[in-house]
């Protein structure tokens, strides 16, 4: 495998100024990052008063930054919960959807079209409805018609929120129990790799540098909470750092993706990055990683792994996912992108409007 070769930045923050982070990082969205074990641990105070015992099937619905908190309770729950879990990312609902389907809705805003779109469908189709929002058409909507909902604030942009809109679900799902190791181990990320921390010492900030030199990030995360991790880093790089990535699972990845990158010729401005969770993978999974690796490494300028530590389910993601925002804003204080504006999301919304 392949490692990443400090090379010269052509421009944006050398990531051991931290004076100068805000020269380019105006709303401090790193702080938002450093904050995620405060904002965890003050979400338990948010419950969602939610029994799933006479649900036969959960639906979880919500886009972008709200919509991976189902994927992350999907990962978490395959195996212990006894009825089917699906993620519905989009507008209607899976046909199985009816009056004795749970279905909890994402939405940060409490205005994403997609979602509102598919309360709609769930209201008409006598579906149990619950939500998780800051407020908005969905809060309304559940107010007056008295669904379960978790209010939660509106401190950061949806991306940065999932802590808001996580942790309310953790007890429904039986996982409230897990919830101080997981702080404690964001808060173990943050010190290890935290703004304060010299590059030197700081593989976050290296590994950032590095995809700054880029023009294509992939990422494949092994099967479970390595590949919603994965997911969680293409999508912050996408949108913190401007940076187009894309992200695969294996084992999949070894069905189509590794096609796309086994010839010989290096495309000196990609690199992949192999998110991991050694704990919580199959072992033939755990297998396939290094030769599926030999077969693409020569395609990409670099190859690198990031992995999780710690025990419990929880807690390894949650360090995951501080570890990839981390990298994702450092890499856009690299490329000299302010992490927060989503230009290009807000001109298809008017256009959409």
């Amino acid at each position: 495998m392949s490692e990443p070769v400090k090379t010269d930045l052509d421009g944006g923050v050398d990531l051991d100024e931290t004076s100068h982070y805000s020269r380019v990082d105006l709303s401090d969205a790193l702080a938002d990052v450093e904050g995620a074990a405060w904002q965890w641990d003050d979400a338990r105070r948010i419950a969602l008063d939610l029994d799933l015992t006479l649900a036969e099937q959960v639906c979880i619905v919500g886009m972008g930054g709200s919509g991976i908190a189902g994927h992350i309770l999907g990962a978490l729950v395959a195996e212990r919960l006894d009825v089917p879990l699906v993620v519905h990312q989009g507008y209607g609902l899976p046909g199985f959807v009816g009056p004795s389907t749970q279905v909890i809705a994402l939405s940060h805003s409490g205005n994403t079209e997609e979602t509102l779109d598919a309360v709609a469908q769930a209201e008409a189709r006598g579906a149990r409805i619950a939500a998780v929002t800051t407020g908005g058409r969905l809060g309304a909507l559940a107010e007056r018609n008295g669904w379960p909902v978790a209010v939660v604030p509106a401190t950061a942009p949806p991306r940065h929120s999932l802590g808001w809109l996580l942790v309310p679900l953790l007890d429904v799902f039986g996982l409230g129990g897990q919830l101080d190791d997981a702080v404690a181990a964001q808060r173990r990320a943050v010190a290890a790799c935290g703004r304060h921390i010299p590059r030197r010492d700081n593989p976050a900030k290296r590994l950032a540098e590095q995809l700054a030199q880029v023009d294509l990030a992939v990422v494949w995360g092994t099967q479970g909470l390595g590949a919603v991790a994965a997911r969680r880093l293409a999508a912050q790089l996408n949108e913190n750092a401007k940076l187009p990535a894309y992200a695969a699972a294996l084992p999949e990845a070894d069905h189509n993706a590794i096609v796309g990158h086994w010839l010989d010729q290096r495309a000196p401005r990609s690199a992949l990055v192999v998110v991991r969770d050694a704990a919580g993978e199959h072992e033939r999974v755990a297998k396939r990683v290094t030769p599926s690796l030999d077969v693409v490494d020569r395609h990409f300028a670099w190859t690198t792994e990031l992995a999780s530590t710690g025990e419990a389910p929880l807690a390894r993601v949650a360090e995951l996912l501080v570890h990839v925002d981390l990298i994702s804003v450092y890499t856009a204080l690299a490329r000299g992108e302010d992490p927060t504006p989503i230009e290009a999301i807000d001109r298809l919304k008017a256009v959409l409007a």
